[in-house]
């Protein structure tokens, strides 16, 4: 909610957003980040759309300087249009660009995570790595074994 008593807009609208972009982290998340461009923006005014021809809906108002917001109320199997738009107490910029995402698996992106697998046993035909669980509170590293035999290299 803007708040007429603290007036930031130093006398102009905001500057729209640009880079508007969006990444699936698993099947109920989307990452989106932008570039804020403005000095004087309240917040920003962040809509979607479920599906290629429906109406654009206010889901979230993002705090001033803030360049990234995840969606958590995504499903799989839907295509989503974001687009982003500073707002002040003398009105609204003009949209960014719009993304397109169509949430369909659960990638794991482990070194946007900080995440790896460690080997914590090998034994002399067989590797295997042990799950890590993700302290922030996204998906296990799945538990996976491989065979060796000698001479053969796993890439």
């Amino acid at each position: 909610m803007l708040d007429e008593a603290y007036d930031v807009s130093q006398g102009r609208p905001p500057a729209a957003p640009t880079a508007l972009k969006a990444k699936v982290i698993s099947e109920n998340e989307v990452r989106l980040n932008w570039e804020d461009n403005s000095d004087n923006e309240v917040g920003f005014v962040l809509e979607r759309a479920t599906g290629t021809d429906a109406p654009f809906e206010q889901i979230s108002f993002v705090m001033a300087n803030e360049t990234a917001y995840i969606d958590l109320s995504v499903t799989a199997s839907s295509t989503y249009l974001y687009r982003i738009r500073s707002s002040n107490t003398l009105g609204q910029s003009d949209f960014s660009n719009a993304v397109t995402v169509a949430p369909m698996y659960c990638p794991v992106y482990w070194h946007d995570l900080g995440l790896g697998a460690t080997a914590t046993g090998i034994s002399f035909e067989q590797i295997r790595n042990t799950h890590t669980a993700i302290s922030t509170g996204y998906h296990d590293y799945l538990d996976q074994t491989a065979t060796v035999y000698g001479g053969q290299t796993i890439p």
